[in-house]
């Protein structure tokens, strides 16, 4: 039988339907805990049609931009999507979109969101993603997949947009207001600073992902597919989480993949929120990097960065949410 373990804070929530695991022995946590505005969400289904295509979905919804009225904040009106209907479908994200096509004539969506999404099948774990949150699938104690963010350090992001918007796009550069200084984590316990380049799409709309729903469709979609298969006897874990918990580690340091590869859902959110919240060790900024300010504003936002390190448990001005759902299958129980 599966192993359910749920836990939420009020806002956001985790959303379960039929949370019983398609696989015998699999064991599945989810947790979602509001730091900051309360938009992210995980969904967790399981998906019968009674043949082998039956599946368990993990997907982990982050929301961003200041809430609208309450009958036109796209959160709230993605929580009332038919989610179950447009995650099995072949192309998820289209339905997600053209899900909210149908409703623009009646309201004025404010915001939007990324989605990562895993489908657990018999012998595969198909990831699709949107946006800059993650899925890790981890087989035999190895990383088998982890997608790349869609950012603006993302080079085949950039050759999109550069394709799909020519020079009616930018991004944020040294002496744009837009810019901040933000803060990189190297270990478990040190940071530096770099430049956090946005995109800047033609209709207006500022964001630090390259790809996102909602936004009145204004990011274009190409979403990343991957596809790991697996056998039985095979150990099996699948790792979906919001980037508010991807910034809090580091995947070239050693004992974070390890915490990630061991750890449920529910101690990976509550390690990140203890990181959000802690003291930390500033590490200047490595100039070969090519982050370095240029305008005397921005070395005032790096000193003020510094500042915060050295006088507050925490540097950060604000936190993010922390969301993330796991997946087990032990190999020895199959």
């Amino acid at each position: 039988m599966a192993s359910i373990s749920m836990q939420s804070g009020a806002l956001p929530t985790v959303v379960m339907e039929t949370p019983v695991s398609m696989l015998n022995d699999a064991t599945l946590t989810a947790e979602c805990k509001s730091l900051d505005k309360g938009q992210d969400f995980v969904y967790c289904k399981t998906h019968r049609t009674g043949d082998s295509e039956d599946c368990d979905i993990l997907a982990v919804f982050d929301g961003h931009a200041p809430r609208g009225p309450a009958d036109e904040d796209y959160m709230t009106h993605l929580k009332r999507a038919p989610l179950g209907d447009a995650l099995i479908a072949q192309d998820p994200i289209a339905a997600l979109v053209n899900h909210f096509a149908t409703l623009h004539g009646q309201y004025n969506f404010h915001g939007g969101s990324t989605v990562s999404i895993a489908r657990i099948y018999a012998d595969r774990v198909e990831c699709i993603n949107c946006g800059d949150s993650y899925t890790m699938v981890f087989l035999n104690g190895e990383l088998a997949h982890v997608n790349r963010a869609h950012t603006s350090t993302n080079p085949d992001e950039m050759a999109r947009l550069r394709d799909s918007f020519g020079n009616t796009f930018r991004l944020t550069g040294n002496n744009d207001p837009q810019g901040v200084w933000t803060t990189e984590i190297l270990s478990p316990t040190e940071i530096t600073s770099r430049v956090q380049r946005r995109v800047h799409f033609p209709n207006g709309v500022i964001l630090a992902p390259s790809q996102s729903l909602g936004h009145y469709e204004c990011t274009g979609f190409a979403p990343d597919v991957g596809v790991v298969s697996y056998k039985p006897g095979d150990d099996l874990k699948v790792l979906v989480f919001s980037d508010g918990v991807g910034d809090m580690f580091s995947r070239s340091y050693a004992e974070d993949m390890a915490f990630l590869r061991t750890s449920t859902a529910c101690e990976i959110v509550a390690e990140a929120e203890r990181r959000w919240k802690q003291t930390w060790t500033y590490v200047p900024p490595n100039p070969s990097t090519g982050f370095q300010p240029c305008a005397e504003s921005w070395q005032d936002q790096r000193e003020g960065i510094l500042a915060r390190v050295k006088t507050q448990p925490s540097p950060f001005p604000q936190y993010d949410d922390v969301c993330a759902a796991c997946y087990y299958l032990p190999g020895a129980a199959r």
